[in-house]
């Protein structure tokens, strides 16, 4: 088999036993694996990666030993008098040369604006891996809210065709059946519409793992807060940034300092004479505005680098601010969500589904009935949302607070 082909089978080969992997990994999505999955299989974390990838590629360029190629010249030259004629030829090689570290400097600057955009990319994973989880506390919010819409509406149910029996028995009156199944109806519909965003909901979701079909495990339980307030990626990479851009102020420095161009040159002239020599060329800087100096240039830089560290200082106490309220809005929602405890949940589960029974039993009335369902029903769906608010709450402390979700959380 020849080289080519064999390395495309290969390359091939290895994609597919990777893309494999990363779907068998995220068949059933969890807390610990939706960030890393949505990271997978974001476009824009490709981008951000493509770009670290050029970002290295210039590297290679900023160390280039020579600043440019050696210069060849050749000319030649007839002589004539009135007497006789000679033919004179010259060449000249020269080379360019640079003195002052210059290329040193291009490659500390390639090397940092490497850095800056890694930096970049991890903030592009963090956003994307913070959405995938907030879109998966969403889906398993809407799954519980539905659950639990879809048995109050099969008591509903029951209980307006209890009320019908008992009008048609002349036991009950038929407004009260009409009553019930309005109710009922309410309750069919409520149901519906939380289908509806579930599905959105899931939808969302599969879009930002890359699946077009998902499996969703896991409980509405907060993330667990970091201990401490770490370095955030968006201050990281302003760093980053500031470092690149004091590297190329280094390099327009340094490009301050004017090459020297080393040259050699051979001559034959009509006169059988031949000369060898060599020469040393020199730039004459000028200062600015009479020559360029780059000492523009190089204040622009620096008052950007610097005004770039100014603002990655802002949002670091900007984040470290918020992060502490997020903090106390945090604990306020998870002690929100902890006061209907599951004793007392378990307790109005059974008391909804009690209802109907104590209809058909003629102990309570069906329009009773309904209000009491709304009741409970209205305790039940709020303790869903104020776990989904917590749990939503959590994901915003972490990103807040540094956390590393593009690897997972917790």
């Amino acid at each position: 088999m020849k080289p080519l082909p064999a390395a495309i089978l290969i390359s091939a080969f290895l994609l597919f036993a990777t893309r494999a992997r990363a779907e068998t990994a995220c068949a059933t999505l969890t807390r610990e694996n939706v960030g890393p999955c949505a990271v997978a299989a974001s476009p824009d974390v490709r981008a951000a990666a493509l770009t670290v990838t050029a970002r290295q590629a210039e590297i290679g360029r900023a160390r280039v030993l020579l600043p440019s190629n050696p210069t060849l010249g050749l000319s030649f030259a007839g002589r004539r008098s009135a007497e006789d004629s000679a033919f004179n030829a010259y060449a000249q090689l020269g080379q360019e040369i640079e003195i002052g570290g210059q290329r040193g400097a291009r490659g500390r600057e390639a090397e940092a604006r490497v850095g800056a955009s890694e930096a970049t990319k991890v903030v592009v994973a963090r956003d994307i891996a913070a959405d995938a989880l907030t879109a998966y506390f969403e889906v398993l919010a809407a799954r519980e809210e539905v659950a639990l819409l879809r048995r109050v509406e099969t008591l509903a149910t029951r209980v307006a065709d209890v009320a019908r029996a008992q009008a048609k028995a002349g036991a009950g009156s038929e407004l009260d059946a009409d009553v019930a199944e309005a109710q009922a109806q309410k309750r069919t519909q409520s149901r519906m519409v939380t289908e509806g965003k579930a599905a959105a909901a899931e939808v969302r979701l599969s879009r930002l793992v890359g699946q077009t079909a998902i499996v969703v495990d896991g409980k509405l339980e907060p993330l667990v807060s970091p201990a401490r307030q770490q370095p955030g990626a968006r201050v990281l990479a302003l760093q980053k940034e500031a470092v690149a851009l004091d590297a190329q102020a280094s390099v327009l420095s340094r490009s301050r300092m004017p090459n020297v161009t080393v040259s050699v040159f051979a001559q034959s002239d009509g006169f059988r004479e031949r000369v060898l020599g060599a020469g040393l060329s020199v730039p004459i800087p000028l200062p600015e505005p009479l020559g360029r100096s780059r000492a523009s240039d190089i204040a622009v830089v620096r008052a950007e680098a610097d005004a770039t560290r100014a603002e990655a200082e802002a949002k670091r106490a900007g984040l470290s601010r918020e992060a502490d309220a997020q903090q106390a809005e945090t604990e306020a929602l998870a002690r929100a969500a902890a006061s209907i405890d599951d004793a007392r949940a378990s307790r109005a589960e059974a008391s909804l589904g009690k209802l109907a029974e104590e209809v058909e039993k003629g102990r309570l009335q069906a329009r009773e009935a309904f209000v009491a369902q709304d009741a409970l029903t209205e305790m039940l769906g709020q303790r869903i949302a104020a776990k989904r608010e917590a749990c939503l709450a959590s994901v915003k402390l972490a990103a807040l607070r540094g956390a590393p979700l593009d690897r997972g959380a917790r």
